[in-house]
């Protein structure tokens, strides 16, 4: 054996590690096995896992495409009845307008011919001992029940012309006037064009006066038809106040806080939360 004391101590060390080694390989060596074991069986029954739920996920994914589609086709068949709908609505009221005004110069051209045949029946007094006088008389008192009947329907309705505030909160009041548009339930396809298209029936009308758009209860909805809601009230030249009276949130909330004249009814409640949007394709 060459070498020093040094090399023969090395070497001695250098075997005893080997043989250490070696022994603690042959301990771990049924450990290791136990272990890859495991991580077969493991790896077998999670793959047999996915297969028995592999089914299910794919119905479940077949679901959520038939849904998204039903709800699609579903927002495309109603939207054109709301659109319908709003348009029959202006329809009504402008006829209804319309018929009123018609009626009230009716009114007048009655009550004008009236005064002018009482006027014509105002005969001498010598003319009593005429024949036709008791004729006369008799169309007048025609002509006064006709009256007195017009009249008394007259009374029933209401034909004086309401009053509008220009300022309409005043003194911690706030008066409401039927140039109202009521924005009630989810803010879907079809909303921002009927608001906008009351907004710009009402300027039509009279463009100095407020306009009042009233949330009973909303959830919110459409952010694209909640932003053409805000931009139509921002842009009219009169003020267009928001009033909450029960519920709104999401985009019914967003819209309430961005008008430029806003309330809410003491118990009312606003929600807001963190804006979030989606897309499909089918």
């Amino acid at each position: 054996m060459c070498g020093g004391p040094e090399h023969q101590e090395l070497d001695k060390l250098t075997t005893l590690n080997m043989i250490e080694t070696v022994k603690a390989q042959q301990k771990l060596r049924p450990l290791t096995s136990l272990h890859d074991e495991v991580n077969a069986q493991y790896s077998l029954e999670m793959d047999k896992h996915r297969l028995s739920l592999a089914p299910q996920e794919r119905q479940l994914h077949e679901l959520q495409l038939a849904a998204q589609i039903n709800e699609e086709l579903f927002r495309k068949t109603v939207e054109p009845l709301h659109e319908q709908e709003d348009r029959l609505r202006l329809e009504n009221e402008i006829a209804r307008e319309k018929f009123q005004s018609e009626e009230i110069k009716a009114d007048s051209d009655k009550l004008r011919w009236t005064r002018d045949a009482r006027a014509r029946l105002r005969v001498p007094q010598a003319a009593h001992g005429d024949p036709s006088f008791a004729e006369h008389k008799t169309v007048g008192l025609k002509v006064d029940l006709e009256l007195r009947e017009k009249k008394a329907d007259w009374k029933k309705q209401a034909n004086r012309e309401p009053d509008y505030e220009a300022q309409p909160f005043k003194d911690g009041v706030l008066t409401l006037s039927d140039r109202r548009i009521a924005m009630n339930g989810p803010i879907v396809g079809g909303m921002a064009d009927y608001v906008t298209e009351r907004i710009h029936y009402f300027n039509n009308k009279d463009e100095s006066l407020p306009i009042f758009i009233v949330i009973d209860d909303s959830p919110g909805g459409s952010v694209m038809e909640g932003y053409r809601i805000v931009k139509a009230i921002q842009s009219t030249r009169r003020r267009c106040t928001v009033v909450v009276k029960s519920f709104a949130a999401s985009m019914a909330a967003v819209i309430t806080t961005l008008a430029p004249h806003s309330y809410a009814y003491p118990n009312a409640v606003i929600l807001h939360h963190q804006m979030s949007g989606g897309a499909f394709a089918t």
